[in-house]
């Protein structure tokens, strides 16, 4: 069995009464903050079984990438449950060529985790709700840097953030799907100004709640 195969099993198997955790792969196009805090979320929730890559490539690139990863792990017998992309709508300014994109990665039943213009607006949201368009990704990490002004691009200072921000993450989740809601509303057209859907990934990463034990079950009030 290879090393790889050892370190997945040991990693899926459970603790007693907890459900095995389910594999994914997510493939970050950003190299330093992306990675940061989806490693920063794994540490919080003890995600051992969530794998984190990055590939700084264009999105439909990205996605060709995962998927050859995602059949790659499937033939060595260390099948993933998910495989989820992360990119910024800015990185592809073409709607037919993202909508391409999006074509692929449905094709390829992989998972995408988009925010427009950049991730920073997914880290906004942890502080603060706004739905205030932003013109490009410097204008949202302003925005940013206004409620965190010690926000920093930096692997170090990217991964002190990180720690602080993971524990909004509810709050952020929340903020998400009302800025959804209110483009909804809005009847906003093409890729609405600022959106994402990170806190979809998000979930997929969270733990299950617990199962409560036969004890509890059987003798309750």
């Amino acid at each position: 069995m290879a090393r790889g195969q050892r370190f997945s099993q040991r990693t899926r198997r459970p603790r007693r009464g907890q459900p095995v955790q389910r594999r994914v792969l997510i493939v970050s196009q950003g190299e330093i903050t992306e990675p940061c805090y989806i490693e920063a979320l794994k540490r919080h929730w003890r995600r051992g079984a969530v794998d984190v890559r990055e590939h700084p490539k264009n999105p439909i690139a990205l996605i060709e990438w995962a998927d050859k990863e995602t059949k790659r792990n499937a033939r060595s017998g260390d099948k993933y449950d998910e495989t989820w992309v992360v990119f910024d709508a800015e990185r592809c300014p073409n709607p037919t060529v993202l909508a391409q994109a999006e074509a692929k990665a449905r094709a390829a039943s992989i998972q995408v985790a988009m925010s427009n213009p950049c991730f920073e607006v997914w880290l906004l949201l942890h502080l603060r709700y706004t739905h205030a368009p932003m013109v490009d990704a410097n204008a949202a990490i302003a925005q940013l840097q206004a409620s965190m002004p010690h926000y920093a691009k930096d692997r170090r200072g990217a991964e002190r953030c990180m720690a602080e921000l993971i524990e909004k993450v509810d709050t952020a989740v929340a903020n998400a799907v009302q800025l959804r809601l209110f483009h909804q509303d809005s009847q906003a057209q093409d890729i609405p100004n600022p959106t994402t859907n990170v806190d979809l990934l998000v979930e997929v990463i969270r733990p299950p709640p617990q199962r409560a034990s036969s004890f509890q079950e059987t003798h309750h009030d």
